[in-house]
């Protein structure tokens, strides 16, 4: 099964975002090889990502109509935001194409 990542860190300091960025990779990682899963990309948020715009995110939806993966994992889900109203959108667009998010928490 084709897989892809997704990684955002809210952390302000480099040192912090980059460990948090890499533990986030690593469980990611670790946890589709345990399952077979085939890990296709994985989206990492740049730090000038914001709450109301991430670049990475609105790839990952665009990228979803061409069939090239069947989940999304995340280490949580607040990874996508903490607004549940734009959580519940995520989820129905990637719906659309038949796309599962998978949380490792």
């Amino acid at each position: 099964m084709n897989v892809v990542g997704y990684i955002n860190s809210f952390r302000s300091q480099e040192f912090d975002r980059s460990l948090e960025i890499k533990i986030q990779r690593e469980k990611i990682e670790d946890f589709c090889t345990k399952h077979n899963f085939n890990l296709v990309k994985i989206y990492i948020e740049p730090p000038e990502s914001r709450p109301d715009y991430r670049p990475e995110l609105v790839k990952l939806i665009n990228n979803a109509s061409r069939n090239e993966f069947e989940k999304v994992i995340v280490l949580k889900l607040d990874k996508f935001g903490n607004d549940t109203s734009v959580k519940t959108w995520i989820a129905s667009e990637l719906k659309k194409y038949k796309i599962e998010i998978y949380s490792l928490t």
